[in-house]
């Protein structure tokens, strides 16, 4: 399951294309909430690049 349709950050948004996008991106790099109120660290995705592949990134597909 994605993120989006799992528990997803306060600040994800879609537009009118259904595409999803970060409402805060030029902001996102640190602490935020997932809709249930979990916290987690958005990090750059270089960041996790060693670590690849990340089962609870979002960007992993399984």
């Amino acid at each position: 399951m994605r993120g989006q349709d799992n528990d997803p950050c306060l600040n994800l948004r879609k537009d009118e294309a259904g595409k999803y996008y970060c409402d805060v991106y030029e902001n996102r790099i640190g602490m935020h909430k997932t809709a249930s109120g979990k916290e987690f660290a958005c990090v750059p995705i270089r960041d996790l690049y060693p670590n690849l592949p990340f089962k609870g990134c979002a960007y992993y597909k399984a």
